[in-house]
């Protein structure tokens, strides 16, 4: 790659953790009844499309199984946030640095995001900080960084393989 590719490469991954970060403000932004109607559109939506009975239920019992399932999506959509953010951080610090140091800049990234989104909710209406969701941002960063780190590694190590069993390929010493 080029030192032209890889300048554009960097830019370009750091764009995007930007704009993903403004993702996660814009979500973090939304007042507490805003938030909820978020949540709960994405909850009907997935109650109509994988629940076969859920159409048929009255609204009191669609509101009670829409309610159950509310903290469980909640939850996972901050780790799902944060995957996203994990592993992009690292394919932006993966352009310069090796793993060994990629991968906790990466995740001290993307945590300290998590901190600041959490932070952030305190100023917001009828939001809160919890550390509860700083926990689950990291945990989030650090699934989505170690997926993206162990397809590196078996992207590196195929392209290894292959140079080995490449024709005219030297086994041996010199």
């Amino acid at each position: 790659m080029s030192i032209r590719q890889k300048r554009w490469l960097r830019a370009a991954l750091w764009a995007l953790v930007l704009v993903w970060m403004a993702v996660i403000f814009r979500f973090s932004a939304q007042t507490a009844a805003a938030s909820s109607e978020t949540s709960g559109g994405v909850i009907r939506w997935l109650l109509v499309h994988f629940d076969s009975g859920f159409a048929a239920l009255s609204p009191e019992a669609q509101a009670l199984r829409m309610e159950g399932l509310s903290f469980l999506v909640r939850k996972l959509a901050h780790g799902c946030l944060y995957a996203v953010l994990g592993a992009l951080t690292l394919a932006a610090f993966l352009v310069d640095q090796p793993p060994r140091r990629a991968c906790p800049a990466a995740l001290t990234v993307a945590a300290l995001r998590g901190v600041l989104d959490e932070v952030h909710q305190l100023f917001v209406p009828g939001r809160s900080c919890e550390l509860r969701d700083m926990a689950i941002d990291a945990l989030g960063a650090a699934l989505g960084a170690g997926a993206l780190l162990l397809v590196f590694l078996l992207r590196k190590r195929a392209k290894r393989q292959q140079a080995i069993h490449a024709p005219g390929h030297r086994r041996g010493g010199s």
